[in-house]
């Protein structure tokens, strides 16, 4: 999981910094109910056609505002359609604050894994590496390479194992060779 610092701006409170996930797996933007409580942001109910697509949605925070530190300055980020800055409140999400597909697509984000980063507008920014240990996982998805080499992370640092080649067949499988 990739996670980035960016600060909520809400009228009448400071900023405030939260580790947003990068969530390409979700259709939605989402933020924990806790948060919108602490900041007094207020929410509007879900419509009914919303609320069967997601049962445990609690409400929904229209056009959340969010900075990123760019070269050590906060930037606003907004989009053209605010719709898509909009967040769906849970009360258990996977992270304080998910950016989902949308919001990514909408702030022309591009996801760069092996270097660590992502850029929003071409601005890049640093994946948020203070992570407690319960969410750093010593396992990696194996990278299927041409010369029989798994590449692997183990607390960030990343090490090169020589090792068998996985072969991936139709029925999403993976065997060795």
């Amino acid at each position: 999981m990739a996670y980035v610092k960016c600060k909520i701006h809400e009228k009448g409170h400071k900023p405030y910094l939260v580790k947003a996930l990068i969530d390409t797996s979700s259709v939605e933007n989402i933020i924990r109910k806790s948060l919108v409580d602490k900041l007094g942001i207020k929410y509007s109910n879900p419509p009914k056609y919303f609320k069967k697509k997601m049962k445990d949605a609690l409400g929904i925070v229209e056009s959340l505002e969010l900075s990123f530190q760019f070269k050590g300055k906060d930037k606003l980020v907004s989009g053209s359609d605010k719709v898509f800055n909009d967040f769906v409140v849970y009360k258990e999400p996977k992270a304080d604050l998910v950016l989902g597909m949308q919001w990514l697509w909408l702030h022309e984000t591009k996801i760069d894994p092996y270097n660590e980063k992502i850029s929003i507008y071409g601005k890049v920014i640093p994946f948020y590496k203070n992570l407690s240990d319960d969410l750093e996982s010593d396992i990696s998805s194996p990278d299927i390479s041409q010369r029989n080499y798994i590449s692997c992370k183990t607390k960030r640092k990343k090490k090169i194992l020589k090792g068998k080649a996985l072969l991936l067949h139709n029925n999403n499988t993976v065997y060795e060779s």
